[in-house]
């Protein structure tokens, strides 16, 4: 359960901190190679999915769907470093403008473990 909860706070600070930022989001997005029309529901889908897994709600699908955001956002993270721009990570809102890295692929990483562990164990 703490597991889920963990996750659930990431997917939760993730999104408000997006929703604080307001149009800072939106360019943050644009430098990641985001469009607006696909930024725009993030944060509401992190809110929702991070709600909904710490709250082990209508279980396994909130930590399922945390999984594939995960992974997609790992492969837009790594497919930046790969190509050298290095935007700042849009990760946590506008608060927190470190380029990406190494270091946000391996917290990726830790809460996908997380991720599984909290869908093997419920």
């Amino acid at each position: 359960m703490i597991a889920g909860v963990i996750v659930g706070a990431a997917f939760l600070l993730a999104g408000f901190t997006k929703v604080q930022s307001g149009d800072d989001w939106y360019r943050q997005a644009a430098d990641m190679g985001v469009s607006r029309t696909v930024a725009a529901p993030v944060p509401w889908v992190e809110l929702a999915v991070g709600s909904l897994t710490a709250l082990a709600v209508f279980d396994p699908w909130p930590p399922i769907a945390a999984g594939v955001l995960l992974v997609a956002f790992t492969v837009l993270i790594g497919l930046r470093i790969r190509d050298g721009s290095r935007p700042p990570c849009a990760c946590f809102g506008s608060r927190f403008d470190k380029p990406l890295g190494a270091s946000h692929v391996v917290r990726n990483l830790v809460l996908l473990a997380l991720v599984a562990l909290t869908i093997a164990l419920r």
